[in-house]
């Protein structure tokens, strides 16, 4: 599994015992997984850490897919594209406040 996870500014890599820290720790943390070798540990991570829903750890398996919001009973899965600086870019972000209810 390769990736990173950033908390409190700081990116180091994502290892099983990194993120296991992380969530015992339970502040916001930001996790950037890629599984390239498709060896089911981003999927295992997900599924069983997280407690993620089959179907969502399934389609985070997959590129390719439009934006979109799933919501779930503990968690809300986000699909969204990145973009890449250009010249004069700009970035408009909408915030639903501290809580969002979905």
């Amino acid at each position: 599994m390769l990736g990173t996870l950033t908390k409190d500014g700081q990116t180091r890599d994502a290892t099983s015992d990194n993120v296991l820290a992380a969530l015992k720790e339970k502040p916001f943390f930001w996790l950037d997984l890629d599984d390239g070798t498709v060896d089911g540990t981003v999927a295992e991570l997900l599924g069983i850490l997280f407690g993620f829903h089959p179907l969502a750890v399934q389609s985070a398996e997959r590129f390719s897919q439009r934006p979109r919001v799933d919501d779930y009973d503990n968690f809300v899965y986000l699909v969204a594209r990145g973009g890449i600086r250009k010249e004069r870019a700009r970035l408009r972000c909408i915030s639903s406040g501290p809580t969002p209810t979905w």
